[in-house]
């Protein structure tokens, strides 16, 4: 009787000193992970991931802007070219001893089409994008929007009007707290 229960022990005490080992190893390799990453800089695919879709939603923002201000730019160019032309004409036809038909024709104040109208607020302000006046392209810019919730934003707001908060958006569906809080850096609410 004595060899089998000194067996028994010796099974018992070989699945506890087993799962010490076990225990210890797993807790010294999950250091060793940790110290791994802060010292060579490793970074997991999922934060690689975050600091991607970040930085291209930051060009996105960017070439956005550029392309506003390109619009911008040609139409002030456009509205000057309108106004030399203007006059290179009334030059050109003071020289001359004939009436030239600038001058036989009364001036008609047509407003130009490329210039914005006065009343019409843009629809972002430094950087910012107008909820209210945002197109989907604008809208696609933000990070955490693509074109389907940029689509469901624009239906939502013809549907109530125009956002009295930006706190509605989570009216819209498939947008939550955490895709609101990483929009709200860039929205501003104008009428």
């Amino acid at each position: 009787m004595y060899v089998n229960g000194g067996s028994s022990i010796k099974w018992v005490v070989w699945i506890v000193t087993a799962a010490i080992i076990l225990v210890v190893g797993w807790w010294g390799f999950s250091l060793y992970e940790r110290s791994f990453a802060q010292t060579t800089g490793w970074q997991t695919a999922n934060d690689e991931m975050k600091t991607f879709l970040l930085k291209q939603s930051e060009e996105k923002l960017k070439k956005a802007e550029f392309s506003e201000q390109s619009k911008n730019a040609a139409a002030l160019s456009q509205t000057n070219t309108d106004k030399n032309v203007l006059k290179d004409t009334t030059a050109n036809s003071q020289t001359s001893s004939e009436p030239s038909l600038a001058e036989a024709a009364p001036a008609v104040n047509k407003p130009d089409k490329e210039l914005p109208d006065n009343n019409t607020k843009p629809a972002s302000t430094k950087g910012m994008i107008n909820l209210n006046k945002a197109t989907q392209t604008q809208l696609i810019t933000i990070p955490g929007i693509g074109e389907s919730k940029a689509k469901a934003i624009i239906a939502h707001r013809k549907q109530i009007g125009s956002f009295q908060s930006i706190e509605q958006l989570l009216d819209v569906k498939g947008i939550g707290v955490k895709v609101l809080e990483k929009m709200k850096p860039y929205l501003v609410l104008e009428p």
